[in-house]
């Protein structure tokens, strides 16, 4: 079933998806959804608690050492 969200959760989804790279974003909303998914009455803050918890699986911090840096 798809799922229903208020514009408000909506934004919360959209605002935790901008730190992460492009190309992790499809993943991010694919575990978004399938933990909303779960729950048969969503809201702001489950919303919030599942994009927080998405977004900490998803990131991936850059390899600054990848491109050169060097120890002071």
């Amino acid at each position: 079933m798809p799922l229903s969200l208020s514009d408000s959760e909506l934004a919360v989804i959209v605002e935790a998806a901008s730190p992460l790279a492009p190309d992790r974003r499809a993943e991010f909303l694919q575990t978004v959804a399938a933990e909303l998914g779960k729950h048969r009455e969503l809201g702001e803050g489950l919303v919030a608690r599942v994009a927080r918890d998405a977004q900490r699986k998803v990131f991936a911090p850059p390899n600054f050492r990848a491109r050169g840096a060097r120890d002071g």
